[in-house]
């Protein structure tokens, strides 16, 4: 199923991490260590390749819009 976060459950802070850099950043959370099902997903690289796939669509959809 569709695992996305609605649009009313985002949120927006000041992370230091995203905050203080000399580029443009985005903090992304991709599923959960202490999630049995999550870690079945996390364990199998071609999850883990549709993770990235999907981090790199939305970079792209947002950079270059």
């Amino acid at each position: 199923g569709n695992r996305s976060v609605p649009n009313d459950m985002i949120w927006y802070n000041n992370f230091y991490v995203v905050k203080h850099t000399k580029c443009p950043a985005v903090l992304v959370e991709n599923l959960f260590y202490d999630n049995k099902e999550d870690i079945k997903l996390l364990l199998d690289p071609k999850h883990r390749e549709q993770i990235a796939e999907y981090i790199y669509m939305g970079i792209c959809n947002t950079v270059l819009v």
